[in-house]
């Protein structure tokens, strides 16, 4: 995962790139909505782990797990560029298994990169 930088932007999101007023020498997006208001932050840009058919059994607490391990790398100080693959595989490989907890990883699960 990685920030998002100028040239990205442009070729990913050219709508947002045209609305935001991103510029190369800031690192933080602030982007306007009517009604809404203005909305700072760190756009964060990442790929998901893809689950192969075959492995797939049941996506029952994957949402749950997602949820549970940001919050576990938010209590472990774990940087936002690792934080949310992370939670991704946590969810990913819960979907391996029957119901929402059996499938969960521990800690030391070498599937958890």
């Amino acid at each position: 995962m990685a920030l998002i930088q100028m040239h990205m932007q442009q070729q990913v999101c050219p709508k947002l790139h045209e609305q935001s007023s991103l510029r190369p020498t800031e690192d933080i997006a602030k982007l306007h909505a009517k009604v809404i208001g203005t909305v700072s932050g760190k756009l964060l840009l990442g790929t998901t782990e893809k689950i192969p058919p075959s492995e797939l059994v049941d996506t029952t607490g994957a949402g749950d797990a997602f949820i549970g391990a940001v919050l576990y790398a938010l209590c472990a100080n774990m940087a936002p560029e690792r934080m949310l693959p992370y939670a991704s595989q946590v969810a990913a490989i819960g979907c391996r298994a029957l119901g929402a907890r059996a499938g969960l990883p521990q800690l030391t699960d070498p599937r958890l990169k």
